[in-house]
């Protein structure tokens, strides 16, 4: 097993190689995403809009007193019958409200006031949702002229939406460079014809699976590695959580697409159908699970769902290493589950796998 094993490995890599258009997809097409949505982002429309509000230091804050008094509800609708837009106020300490801007619930933090002092806003200048609360809340809303000092901008490192958008182009990578590496690659191989000759040789099936997992795996790595570079060098984010547990994130996160990828190419035909079935998995879970925006403005019920899928699992536990320190302990349960959803596709993809 060990010669034919390695060779194995550099021939998928070789392969892969050969194709301009993969490299271009693989490596140059996130590091764009990655600039671009750092840059300048725009946020997608979202059902409920949720901004964090810190009690007022002194005194019945202004904020409170009008939700108090208007609503007696700490989430409204406010805007015209065809414009209407639904906000949710947290109401939240300052840790708890920094927690859940890295998490992706929130954009927006207000510090209430009273009458007789400046209510205080706080956002990342470069997410346009934030900006869009600000000026809403603060214009419209509470009917005031704004004024400079009552902004203060979070441009600390982990606060800025660049540090929320990279983890998740990094678990967005893993996924695209299985399904695709794995899943396409071996639709490509059967109707090619190129699998039947591989069976028909001494080789073990399971040598050749080994050898698909391991190269796919190697390119993985790099290709995460160039986007943290990337991100590490152009917009300074960092990791603050252990290296060892993003490592197991990154292996779980690889194994459970790879076992996806053995499955869906388990009894495709052809590339035409296979690229169908891998754009029905991939693209639902790209929009859904928070790799651009938060999930958690979508209905409850749908977070619920959400939140448990591969994608969502991998970038949540990504971003948790990334932004909260979190170590092996806090994403160990994310670990299993990532493994259980691969080992299953995986055993259900080789016992009904078509070879020839």
């Amino acid at each position: 097993m060990g010669s034919s094993y390695v060779q194995l490995v550099f021939i998928h890599i070789r392969l892969f190689f050969r194709e301009p258009a993969v490299l271009f997809w693989v490596f140059v097409f996130p590091v764009a995403i990655a600039w671009t949505l750092g840059v300048a982002f725009t946020n997608q429309n979202q059902i409920v809009h949720t901004v964090a509000l810190l009690p007022a230091k002194s005194g019945n804050g202004v904020i409170q007193q009008r939700l108090d008094l208007q609503y007696g509800k700490t989430e409204i609708l406010l805007g015209s019958n065809q414009l209407a837009t639904r906000y949710a106020f947290l109401i939240l300490n300052e840790q708890e409200a920094l927690t859940a801007i890295k998490k992706g619930k929130i954009s927006l933090i207000i510090q209430d006031a009273s009458e007789k002092e400046n209510i205080q806003f706080r956002l990342d200048p470069q997410n346009r949702e934030a900006q869009n609360q600000y000026l809403f809340l603060r214009h419209e809303w509470l009917g005031k002229p704004l004024q400079d000092n009552e902004m203060m901008v979070l441009t600390e490192r982990g606060n800025r939406y660049v540090d929320y958008l990279i983890p998740g182009l990094l678990a967005m990578g893993v996924m695209n460079s299985c399904i695709w590496g794995i899943g396409w690659g071996m639709i490509e191989l059967r109707m090619k014809k190129l699998m039947r000759r591989m069976v028909a040789t001494p080789m073990k099936k399971t040598t050749f699976l080994l050898s698909k997992f391991s190269s796919r795996l190697l390119l993985t790595i790099f290709e995460v590695v160039t986007i943290f570079l990337f991100g590490w060098w152009y917009f300074d984010v960092y990791i603050t959580g252990e290296i060892s547990a993003l490592i197991l994130v990154f292996l779980a996160g690889t194994i459970a697409f790879a076992g996806i990828a053995v499955c869906l190419s388990s009894r495709t035909e052809n590339t035409q159908v296979g690229n169908g079935l891998i754009n029905a998995i991939t693209l639902p879970m790209m929009i859904v699970s928070g790799i651009f925006f938060s999930y958690h403005s979508f209905p409850e019920e749908m977070v619920a769902i959400i939140q448990y899928l591969p994608l969502t699992l991998l970038a949540d536990s990504i971003r948790e290493i990334f932004l909260e320190g979190a170590g092996l302990k806090d994403v160990l349960s994310n670990i299993f589950i990532l493994l259980g959803i691969g080992i299953s596709f995986f055993v259900l993809g080789l016992k009904i796998y078509k070879w020839y």
